[in-house]
């Protein structure tokens, strides 16, 4: 597998092999360039050989997340728990994340899904990185 040093650089000196496969997991690479912000993940497209693709996907210009999180007047444990729900974390691996009961974790998502008037975390996904097409 050949690595470019810009793609090096990219991935900030982490292991290709290390990046996320976009099916299994939420943790997609981010990082930030001049232009602009991207998520870098691959797919294993042979396992005996370990290729993969790479897909570099540019996100939204001007998508701050907490920025919108801001727009709701959530508490900062509701806007963590948010966080981790479109990284597509569990109730349980969010309440193991941030040390609090799963009960917690459903309670902070409630009030969330209230406030910012959705019922599932893929609105939540869709309206904080201003995928939706209603506005707030």
């Amino acid at each position: 597998m050949v690595v470019t040093g810009t793609a090096r650089r990219a991935h900030n000196g982490h292991s290709v092999l290390a990046i996320p496969d976009p099916g299994n997991c939420a943790d997609a690479l981010l990082f930030q360039t001049e232009a602009g912000v991207y998520r870098l993940r691959t797919v294993l497209v042979l396992k005996r050989k370990k290729e993969r693709i790479f897909f570099l996907q540019p996100l939204p210009a001007g998508r701050d997340v907490n920025r919108n999180l801001d727009d709701y007047s959530l508490s900062k444990r509701e806007k963590e728990v948010a966080i981790w729900a479109i990284r597509g974390l569990s109730n349980k691996g969010i309440a193991e994340r941030l040390f609090i009961c799963e009960q917690t974790v459903k309670d902070h998502l409630y009030t969330v899904f209230e406030r910012m008037h959705i019922r599932r975390r893929s609105e939540l996904a869709a309206k904080l990185l201003g995928l939706d097409q209603d506005e707030h």
